[in-house]
């Protein structure tokens, strides 16, 4: 079967410089923003229907070796038990975290000292279980991993500058 080839995105539209990540609980708003998707929006998915694979690859700004993580969260909203009475909620979920190393080759095409990420440490969510194909190089080129949307509809990025000066990643879904 043929997978629709579908372009990279950036999840922020300037890198984050955030120096620590942010605690999201269940909310009776529904998620929208700067990193955040809805996956059953054109051209990601259709009407109730998301991308069930998320291939990302994470760069950053500063220099080779420095570090940064990030967080890949998917929201997924309740019936109401009541539809009269009842709020819907949307429950984040961890999909990802992980540790990135930048590498040596530029990215200068998007900014000034960017790096793509060599090194991918899985630290949780549904990329440490069978559910991810990961691509750890280690040598200078672009390291990327694929995880299971877990049927979420909206999709956020969350990033802490642990080392590096600011981060980003490209993202894409596909089947």
């Amino acid at each position: 079967m043929a997978v629709q080839a579908l372009p990279f995105r950036y999840a922020q539209a300037a890198n984050s410089t955030s120096t620590a990540f942010t605690d999201f609980n269940a909310t009776s708003t529904e998620p929208s923003g700067t990193g955040i998707f809805d996956l059953t929006a054109v051209p990601y998915g259709n009407n109730n229907s998301v991308p069930t694979w998320l291939q990302l690859v994470p760069f950053g700004a500063g220099s080779d070796d420095q570090t940064f993580d990030m967080r890949v969260y998917g929201y997924t909203e309740t019936v109401p038990a009541d539809l009269v009475t009842d709020t819907k909620l949307y429950i984040p979920q961890l999909l990802l975290d992980i540790s990135c190393t930048m590498c040596a080759r530029t990215f200068s095409d998007h900014a000034a000292s960017t790096f793509l990420v060599d090194t991918i440490t899985v630290n949780d969510g549904a990329a440490d279980n069978g559910w991810r194909s990961l691509i750890d190089c280690q040598e200078n080129m672009a390291a990327s991993v694929v995880i299971h949307s877990r049927g979420c509809r909206f999709l956020r990025f969350d990033f802490d500058m642990t080392g590096a000066t600011s981060g980003n990643c490209l993202w894409r879904g596909f089947e």
